[in-house]
């Protein structure tokens, strides 16, 4: 996992997702708890369905999956 601002989205050309959206700077301002999912790990943690509007925790935080 990877904390990082809505710039890193543009340096790895991630503007256009598979499914559902980027995260805003404003998500970042709000320090809203969200991850973006590469395609392998959808692959391998969600067996291909959607992971979108699910939650996770991941240590002692909870996320919700927002792209992919």
């Amino acid at each position: 996992m990877l904390g990082t601002t809505s710039a890193f989205l543009d340096v790895r050309d991630w503007s256009d997702l598979a499914e559902g959206e980027i995260f805003t700077d404003r998500d970042v301002f709000n320090a809203n708890k969200v991850c973006l999912l590469g395609q392998t790990l959808v692959k391998e943690l969600f067996q291909g369905s959607p992971p979108l509007g699910r939650k996770s925790a991941l240590r002692t935080c909870c996320f919700e999956w927002w792209g992919c």
